[in-house]
C-alpha cells in the first residue's frame, strides 16, 4: 500500500469517526428544579487533629501510624485539616451553592476510649460544625464513623 492510499485510508476513519460522535443534549446541562446538591466527607478522611482537645486513638490512627503499612507513611494526624479549618469548608461549599453536606462523626472524637463518658471537646465541635452548616444555609447530614478504638 502506497502513502497515498494510507492517506486516505486515514481520511475516510477519520471522517467515519467524526459522524459517530453524538451531539450534545442541553438538557443534560440542567439540574432539575429543586435538585440537591450535595457533598459529603469521612471523618478520619479529612479532620486531622488526631492526638487533639481528647480525642483518642482509632484501630486506623495506630495502622497508618506503623512503617511500611502506608505506602509514603502518611498519617491523618493532619489530612486537610478540617478539624480547625471547617468554618473555611463550609463557607466554600456555600459558595458552590451546596444544599446538603454528608459528614461522619468520629467516635474516637466523642469517646475517646471506646464507650463511656463523652468528651465534651469533641460534642462540641460538632455542634459548632452543624451550627455553622445551618447557618450558611445547608442541610448537615450526619453519620456515625464508629472505627473502634485502639
Amino acid at each position: 500500500m502506497t502513502f497515498q492510499h494510507l492517506f486516505i485510508v486515514s481520511i475516510i476513519i477519520v471522517a467515519t469517526k467524526a459522524e459517530c460522535v453524538p451531539k450534545p443534549h442541553p438538557e443534560y446541562y440542567d439540574f432539575p428544579q429543586g435538585f440537591k446538591w450535595s457533598t459529603a466527607t469521612a471523618a478520619f478522611q479529612i479532620e486531622g487533629a488526631t492526638r487533639e482537645e481528647g480525642r483518642g486513638p482509632s484501630v486506623w490512627d495506630e495502622y497508618t501510624r506503623k512503617p511500611g503499612k502506608i505506602r509514603d507513611n502518611t498519617t491523618a494526624d493532619v489530612t486537610s485539616d478540617s478539624y480547625h479549618k471547617f468554618r473555611e469548608d463550609i463557607a466554600l461549599m456555600k459558595s458552590l451553592s451546596v444544599t446538603h453536606y454528608r459528614f461522619s462523626i468520629s467516635w474516637s472524637r466523642i469517646f475517646p476510649t471506646g464507650l463511656g463518658k463523652p468528651n465534651p471537646k469533641g460534642v462540641q465541635y460538632y455542634h459548632d460544625v452543624i451550627d455553622a452548616l445551618v447557618e450558611s444555609g445547608i442541610k448537615p447530614m450526619a453519620s456515625i464513623a464508629v472505627v473502634t478504638s485502639a
